[in-house]
């Protein structure tokens, strides 16, 4: 029996450290996400600016970079 709840803790342990760390990546990635998003959200254009960029998009001018 010593043997089998050595290799229990042994393995529980690793269980365990696996899993934290697994929860830590997840969670940076979902916070990345999430700022990601409300970055995007909050980045505010004006609809005469989107038109401006669409009437370049559509007509093929306006190679300079847009803003």
């Amino acid at each position: 029996m010593e043997g089998k709840e050595r290799i229990i803790t042994h393995y529980g342990e690793q269980l365990e450290f696996q899993f934290q760390r697994l929860q830590k990546h997840l969670t940076e990635h979902v916070e990345e996400y999430y700022e990601g998003a409300l970055a995007t959200l909050t980045n505010v254009l004006s609809i005469d600016e989107l038109r401006a960029i669409e009437n370049k998009l559509v007509s093929g001018t306006g190679k300079e970079q847009i803003q």
